[in-house]
This record gives C-alpha cells, structure tokens and sequence, in this order.
C-alpha cells in the first residue's frame, strides 16, 4: 500500500531518477493489491487527497534541467541559477 500512496501522491515531487529506480517496486506493490483481496487492496479507491487552495499549474522545466538540478540536490551539490523574466 505505501508504494502505490507514494507512486500516486510522491511521483511530481521525486526526481525521474528515483522514480525509474522505484518501478520495480511499484509494479510489485500493484501486483500484491490486485493478487490480494482484502479491505487493503480497495483503500485507494475509498480515500481522496483534496488540495486546500487552489491548485497552481506548474510552468514547462526543460528536462536536462530538472535532471540536473535534481541530480545536484541527491548529491548535495550547489548549483548557480539565473532567473530571466519573459
């Protein structure tokens, strides 16, 4: 259960890296839940997780440049960044 909670509500706030190496795990947890028939296995479907405001849209990130800011904070690296308006 905690994998598929963390595959559904974790998957935009994790590095790609992380979530390509969880996989396996998350195609194991699916199985388990779907193998299984018990109160557990329909626990997602029952429970909501609401924003309380409203919900913001998040702007285009180049991917080479989320990789390596990621990347930078797994390895706990600094990383200069310039901010340029439209």
């Amino acid at each position: 259960m905690t994998f598929h909670l963390v595959q559904r509500h974790l998957s935009t706030l994790l590095p790609e890296s992380t979530l390509g190496y969880l996989a396996p795990w998350f195609r194991t947890a699916t199985a388990v839940l779907e193998a299984n028939d018990h109160g557990v296995t329909r626990w997602p479907d029952k429970v909501r997780v609401l924003p309380r405001g409203l919900r913001l849209q998040s702007p285009p990130i180049d991917p080479g440049a989320h990789a390596t800011l990621y990347d930078a904070l797994l390895q706990e690296g600094q990383v200069a960044i310039r901010y340029l308006q439209r």
